[in-house]
């Protein structure tokens, strides 16, 4: 699962691009690396950056906000340093400033004393760490300390602003029949596709404003005519944020959950327009679990690192207990994030 809205994708040295903030705004970056780019697959790609002295470095062409890093992979007892503005940065003061947040999802990661970045174990996993700044920033840079012979995965772009989320108004399937999402509270039961009825753990919304759309065209949701994805998939026209997975079905049998945004030119999927106001509706379940939303099979929320960054009033709000729980969410279904994965994957070799 991706924690970026937008990432760089290449980090080979001189890589130049366009990144969109969570704001909407489009600016240029520039990579300057001794990292080759490890291509996860289905996931994010990341600098494969060695602790013997490997840099990946970014900078933007003007000052921005809220970006943020991702430590994909990491190998025990590595330490990295962080420079950002072309100074070599005490991450701890930057944090009890309220400059920068870090999320240790694995448990393997933490800042350590001298204010760089030190792995307390060896894992590989899409929910490793994150550290986001909250001040304006013209570049970043992260580099191995120079002992050691491993290396680490580090991904640098924007923490989305668009939400995995429905419309208010989707009719979600309970026992008692179809209601709108926004009328489901947390102790509210649903029917599910893997695990029957399961009681809402935590139901959040949001407002977007449509002066917030005219400005981001990704907080727009995509809307999905009926039928286009099948026979009464959906039974009537659906709404969601442009991260919301749908579950799609192979011939064979095979199933994966995909943003709706990766099916963007399909037939009867596009993205709506602006208008005054739009709630978003999230449903948070002990498990990921996949509903029906107007006879589409669609995904609850997934407590992964995006969500975190995204929905701090659910961590606040769910138990400690259930929270160590979530930690430990895994997919309902493969995900699939990127189009030349899900190319792939809906063109399966033969078998021989």
């Amino acid at each position: 699962m991706s924690v970026f809205e937008d990432k760089i994708n290449d980090y080979s040295n001189g890589a130049e691009g366009t990144l969109t903030t969570p704001s909407g705004q489009s600016v240029g970056y520039t990579v300057s690396s001794s990292a080759n780019t490890m291509d996860w697959g289905v996931i994010d790609d990341g600098a494969q950056v060695a602790q013997s002295g490997g840099f990946v470095e970014v900078t933007f062409d003007v000052a921005v906000q809220n970006a943020a890093i991702h430590i994909s992979s990491s190998n025990v007892g590595e330490d990295y340093v962080v420079e950002v503005d072309g100074q070599p940065t005490d991450l701890n003061a930057m944090i009890a400033a309220g400059q920068a947040t870090f999320h240790n999802f694995g448990g393997n990661q933490i800042i350590n004393p001298d204010g760089g970045l030190t792995a307390t174990g060896s894992y590989t996993t899409m929910d490793a760490a994150v550290l986001q700044f909250h001040v304006p920033i013209t570049s970043v840079k992260v580099s191995g300390d120079g002992s050691g012979g491993g290396w680490d995965v580090y991904d640098i772009g924007f923490a989305g602003a668009s939400l995995p989320c429905f419309r208010a108004g989707t009719r979600i399937v309970t026992p008692k029949g179809a209601v709108p999402v926004e009328s489901l509270r947390p102790g509210d039961e649903v029917l599910t596709l893997d695990h029957e009825v399961q009681t809402v753990l935590w139901a959040g919304a949001r407002q977007v404003s449509l002066a917030e759309q005219i400005a981001n065209a990704r907080l727009r949701p995509v809307r999905i005519a009926a039928g286009a994805l099948g026979p009464g998939c959906p039974a009537r026209p659906l709404w969601l944020s442009r991260q919301h997975r749908v579950l799609l079905t192979r011939a064979d049998g095979a199933e994966c959950l995909v943003p709706v945004a990766k099916l963007l030119g399909c037939a009867g999927v596009e993205v709506a327009g602006p208008t005054r106001h739009i709630s978003y509706h999230h449903l948070l379940f002990a498990q990921h679990e996949v509903l029906q939303a107007e006879g589409l099979a669609c995904e609850s929320l997934f407590w992964g690192a995006r969500s975190l960054l995204l929905f701090p009033a659910a961590a606040r709000a769910v138990p400690a207990g259930a929270r160590a729980e979530l930690a430990k969410m895994t997919p309902a279904r493969p995900f699939i994030e990127r189009r030349s994965a899900l190319r792939a994957w809906l063109e399966p070799s033969p078998v021989g």
